[in-house]
């Protein structure tokens, strides 16, 4: 990325330095005082409390979500939809990344597209991409949970907030911060399928004032899956350095490294369809060719830049200025089948390698950066809490050297592997070139207006983008000449939000809202041609409730989302076309945190029906035939692919005391409706349920020393029973097969 870019997007910080001048002029932050043991500390600027050591929220309830709706607005007073997986949820899972966190912890949320960490949100795909601390990321893959905080959905369209979204929601990031106590933890994990995972978080002050805090998470991560041939290894290094000189600013500088290789697990080709259900087949048949996907590895390498800092100049009014700068480096052996005899079991395969052969390279950088102001005003009987913001972010993604070869058909039911035998898919060569570049800026106001005693909050907020964005790809094309003819399109989107919510108890919300949304541009990558920008609206309307004196919350809510201008893969290609529209309206339940002092829930249930209703008129009367069947082509009226109609999640833990204090018990069920393999619903993901399990125990070995640390011994167990399952699908020759029955043991010690 040029100096020229990396400079535009460093331009929304350069007041840092006039307002750390500012900010010295302030009385210095005194020393913070933390009494008792440690486990519950007082300072809670990094969010609502409890908080247990390292500052690690615990409990399974939150009452707000500071990074992703940019206010210090509780949940219960916000119109919008929010859940939050706590840090404690991904303990207690033992979610070693983002995918095990989300779920079985939020409802309306199943896996999506195979290769990157992709979430479809009340029925939509959320595009692959995250967000770290309210600000834009490039896809990836394997996301490491070691140094979060907290993981947040925003349920519905956040254009308002976060520009070209998809209107199904947003999963946000929410990192862990320097504390000011000393707090060291070392995690040893171990369990079936040849799986380890070492782990390191150490926090504290680098100064006697406590005004400069230190904090590193590291974590390795390794393992044989269960596939046959698979194996994975994770590296995660995330150090940060908070600077708080007076009460009034604090500034975090953040670094990460996350580097992933793998054969396979993600971008697995998976299994095939036979008939109208998965083959019958094992879960740990390998159809790829490990003669090449053993020794050139998928690898995901990402470096990530970051800071942010917060300016109170006045009371009850500050300033906030977020930038993050990642760059990714890819190596990707994507398989795709493209032809299947049913009758014989012999599939043809294709091979996507991008980077190519004989080397190449394949980026994605993303530069975000933002700006928030935010205020309260007070006006007769009315309170105003003001947010108003710019923010910019620029991604490019360019790559050459990628080929797509024909390689030789094998039988699922006996593969025979043997060295590839690679022909061109389309030509004697095929050097492949690409480049995608994204920019868009956007202004936004939001103004919450509460009034009759804080009973009654009418949120207003309004966007304006200027976007642009365009893709080519081609063969035996020069790369000066593959950005030369980059088609490029503009677009300059409002996204209007407006939500209303009525608190007749203090412990009681009934919400509604309407917002708007406005996707990236998409290219038909077939022909190069733009395809006009996505489109979402929604109504939405809800309850929520805090009960049991806070500790458990609840959200019911009503949805109907209507997504225009879709854009769907070409089974078999890296290509999309031009779908049309479709519809998701459903209902979810979700209940969180603590019953009494020894029992905890995580409950959650959700109804999508989400199905086409517009199409390509020109696919009516195409068919495809699938055995002695005959399915047409155009979608209207089918539902969307790997969604299901019902899911469900109990999860239920038991904090013992007395005589047993420091043994905790947990279980749960996750039971997921079958689901439509592909868009045109020629096979279906069969129903499962599974059972989860753990048990731990925390204690301190005095007897063993002095000064000993506190330490868990925990024992997860998922899927108990040995089900076998599929979590999702991208068309009928890849079928992703969840994991049979897994333990996963861990020994952490805390000082």
């Amino acid at each position: 990325m040029s100096c020229a870019i990396f400079s535009r997007g460093l331009s929304a910080g350069a007041a840092t330095l006039v307002l750390i001048a500012v900010a010295h002029a302030q009385e210095a932050l005194p020393t913070i005082d933390i009494a008792g043991d440690g486990r519950r500390q007082a300072d809670n600027r990094n969010g609502d409390g409890p908080f247990g050591p390292g500052g690690r929220r615990t409990g399974y309830a939150a009452a707000s979500a500071k990074s992703t709706l940019k206010t210090d607005t509780p949940l219960l007073q916000t119109p919008l939809s929010v859940q939050v997986v706590t840090r404690e949820t991904m303990d207690d899972r033992q979610a070693i990344d983002i995918k095990d966190s989300l779920t079985t912890s939020v409802s309306g949320v199943s896996l999506g597209y195979q290769f990157y960490d992709n979430f479809k949100i009340r029925g939509f795909d959320a595009g692959g991409a995250f967000y770290r601390n309210g600000l834009r990321q490039a896809q990836s893959s394997n996301i490491e949970t070691v140094n979060l905080q907290s993981i947040e959905v925003l349920k519905g369209p956040a254009a308002m907030l976060y520009g070209r979204v998809q209107p199904g929601g947003i999963v946000n990031l929410a990192p862990k911060r320097p504390q000011p106590i000393p707090y060291y933890s070392f995690q040893q994990q171990g369990g079936n399928f040849g799986t380890a995972r070492s782990s390191l978080d150490v926090t504290g002050p680098l100064t006697a004032d406590k005004t400069l805090l230190y904090r590193a998470n590291f974590s390795y991560f390794r393992t044989d899956t269960f596939r046959d041939f698979g194996n994975r290894e994770t590296y995660m290094f995330a150090p940060t350095i908070s600077w708080r000189p007076t009460e009034r600013f604090t500034l975090n500088v953040d670094g990460e490294y996350n580097a992933t290789y793998w054969v396979d697990d993600l971008g697995d080709l998976g299994l095939p369809a036979v008939g109208r259900r998965p083959a019958n087949i094992p879960i740990t048949r390998y159809l790829e060719e490990p003669s090449i996907t053993t020794k050139f590895r998928n690898a995901n390498e990402r470096a990530l830049f970051a800071y942010d800092w917060t300016f109170e100049f006045l009371d009850d009014w500050s300033v906030t200025n977020r930038f993050s700068y990642q760059n990714t480096d890819y190596r990707q052996r994507i398989p795709y089948g493209w032809d299947f005899d049913e009758n014989t079991g012999q599939l043809s395969r294709a091979l996507w390698i991008m980077g190519g052969l004989n080397g190449g390279y394949f980026h994605r950088q993303n530069l975000s950066t933002n700006v928030d102001i935010k205020g309260k005003v007070v006006t007769g009987p009315f309170t105003h809490r003001i947010l108003a913001g710019f923010d910019y972010y620029s991604f490019t993604s360019p790559s050459a050297g990628s080929d797509f070869f024909e390689i030789s058909s094998i039988n699922i039911y006996a593969p025979l592997y043997s060295p590839l035998n690679l022909v061109p898919f389309y030509a004697a060569t095929n050097n492949w070139t690409g480049l995608r570049k994204d920019k868009w800026k956007g202004l936004y106001l939001q103004d919450q207006v509460s009034f009759w005693d804080d009973r009654i909050h009418i949120l207003l907020g309004g966007r304006h983008d200027w976007a642009e964005g365009g893709t080519r790809s081609a063969y035996d094309e020069a790369f000066a000449l593959t950005e030369l003819q980059r088609v490029v399109s503009y677009n300059s989107p409002n996204s209007p939000m407006a939500g209303v919510l009525i608190q007749p108890l203090p412990w009681l919300s009934i919400y509604g809202n309407y917002t708007r949304s406005y996707g990236s541009s998409n290219v038909d990558g077939r022909t190069n041609t733009p395809l006009p920008p996505e489109i979402g609206v929604q109504y939405e309307g809800g309850v929520k409730a805090e009960l049991l004196d806070k500790r458990l919350v609840a959200t019911f809510a009503y949805f109907d989302i209507i997504k225009k201008n879709i854009a769907r893969p070409v089974p078999g290609r890296q290509f999309t076309r031009l779908a049309g529209e479709a519809e998701s309206r459903g209902v979810e339940l979700d209940i969180n945190g603590r019953i009494d002092d020894n029992w905890s829930i995580i409950a959650n249930y959700s109804h999508i029906d989400v199905r086409f209703t517009k199409d390509d008129e020109g696919l009516i009367g195409r068919t495809t035939t699938v055995g002695n069947d005959v399915y047409s082509n155009y979608l209207v009226g089918k539902r969307l692919a790997a969604v299901p109609r019902n899911q469900a999640n109990l999860w239920v833990k038991y904090d013992a005391d007395g005589d047993l204090a420091g043994l905790s018990v947990a279980g749960g069920v996750s039971y997921v409706d079958q689901r439509p393999g592909d868009d045109i619903n020629t096979f279906v993901l069969p129903a499962y349920a599974r059972i989860d399990g753990m048990a731990s125990y925390k204690f301190k070995p005095s007897w063993l020393m002095a000064n000993a640390p506190n330490m868990t011994f925990q024992v997860n167990v998922r899927n108990l029973a040995g089900t076998t399952y599929y979590e999702s699908s991208n068309d009928r020759f890849s079928i992703a097969p969840g994991a049979p029955r897994s333990f996963l043991a861990s020994l952490r010690a805390e000082f």
